[in-house]
């Protein structure tokens, strides 16, 4: 759930700018974040706990190329220096910065990825990526400086981690999401199992795997890329749209709740990524949308990995309109993984004075772990594990609930996608 880049340039770039352009990929991860640069022919790596913040300007110099990571952190332990990315070979020759989880392993995953290649039988650096492609299978999107102001950037072979390239103030910037660029600096995906090196002589794939059997994690396509972005030729806007147009129509033509929405009432959509959805579901649905409910933090909540943190960050996290009282609500959010929030919210509405209160998930229930996508690695922490949607209404607060089923997404999303998280496909080779 990490959000890397990649500059080069073989001209004068400013170490801010490098960090403006990890601040659009915060809400990828705010738990820490790293910077390796090409300085006076040499790598330098500056890693800081905590959010992406601006530099001053007695801080600022000119490097070359750059690679930089803002990190999602499962656990405390992963946010001691050391694994904070990038990860700097031994000898110094490159940098590291990844995005993914590779399964059964007994180190972290980044360490790995450097020690592999490190140690791999190859002499020439591209054989030894190429090796990397072959051999370790799943879940990663890399980005590495070479100490000879060189970018590589590889996608496994199954994609489930986005990346993609553009061409920006005359340098190529390579990020795990493409709204960044505008839309004549957008170049393209890089495609799964693909190796891609940039120098001088500008972009050159030198390898291609050209094996694809599962396909993006569905989560980033629902939830963590920001809308404006799009990956393997899909607009997230789009899917999104889509999504919230199948969960309208399952309230249209349902015959499993005795309820008909009509002018009384309202559609709230859950800040930030509940809005795109909730506008679109009332707008299908001809309901009235208000944002009575108002992010006061950037934060997502979600990806913090502090239970105790959690709960008191759902509390803080929204301010509410007076004009909720005696209002019929509907709440459109992304997803429920353990339900903190939407309780959270229910709360809060009640409190404000609001009649009824139905919920609408335009994706399916979050049902099982996701070992190659977001990071779920415990069942029992999600409130959907071993309950009904009747069990889940009475926990949370709410009159009625609704989600999409699996195979609404699998008929929308790419042909190869991966839903483990879902209760759909999870098996690799």
């Amino acid at each position: 759930m990490c959000g890397i880049i990649g500059i080069y340039s073989n001209n004068k770039y400013y170490y801010s700018e490098v960090i403006n352009l990890l601040k659009l990929l915060q809400h990828r991860g705010k738990d820490a974040y790293g910077v390796s640069f090409f300085y006076n022919e040499r790598i330098f790596t500056n890693k800081i706990i905590g959010k992406v913040k601006s530099i001053s300007k007695n801080e600022e110099i000119d490097i070359k190329s750059s690679i930089g990571q803002t990190k999602y952190s499962t656990s405390k332990a992963m946010l001691k220096y050391e694994y904070i990315q990038p990860i700097v070979s031994k000898d110094s020759s490159f940098a590291l910065v990844h995005n993914g989880n590779i399964p059964n392993l007994n180190e972290f995953d980044t360490t790995y990825l450097v020690k592999y290649i490190e140690n791999s039988k190859y002499k020439n650096f591209e054989n030894k990526l190429i090796d990397l492609m072959n051999n370790v299978k799943v879940s990663y999107s890399i980005i590495i400086l070479t100490s000879n102001n060189e970018l590589y950037a590889l996608r496994d072979r199954y994609g489930i981690r986005p990346l993609c390239i553009g061409y920006k103030k005359e340098n190529f910037i390579v990020n795990s999401e493409s709204y960044i660029f505008n839309r004549d600096e957008y170049i393209r995906d890089i495609k799964p199992g693909e190796i891609i090196k940039i120098n001088n002589n500008g972009i050159d794939t030198i390898y291609n795997h050209r094996e694809s059997k599962l396909g993006i994690c569905s989560f980033e396509l629902i939830y963590l890329m920001n809308e404006n972005s799009m990956t393997d030729r899909n607009n997230i806007s789009y899917l999104r749209d889509k999504l919230s147009l199948l969960l309208a129509k399952k309230d249209l033509d349902s015959n499993e709740i005795n309820l008909v929405f009509n002018n009384d009432y309202i559609v709230i959509g859950i800040p930030s990524t509940g809005v795109l959805y909730g506008k679109c579901y009332a707008n299908y649905l001809n309901l009235e949308y208000k944002q009575y409910i108002i992010k006061k933090t950037s934060e997502r909540t979600f990806i913090d990995m502090d239970k105790n943190n959690i709960i008191k960050k759902c509390d803080n996290k929204f301010k509410y309109d007076e004009n909720i009282k005696g209002k019929n609500i509907i709440i459109v959010d992304d997803t429920i993984v353990r339900g903190n929030i939407i309780k959270s919210i229910i709360k809060h509405l009640k409190l404000f004075g609001a009649n009824e209160i139905h919920v609408r998930i335009p994706s399916p229930p979050v049902v099982d772990i996701n070992q190659l996508g977001i990071a779920i690695h415990n069942k029992e922490e999600l409130i959907m594990n071993n309950k009904s949607i009747a069990d889940v209404e009475k926990e949370i607060g709410c009159d009625s609930l609704k989600y999409l089923n699996l195979n609404d997404i699998e008929r929308l999303f790419p042909k190869f996608s991966y839903n483990e998280c879902f209760g759909g496909n999870n098996k690799y080779e």
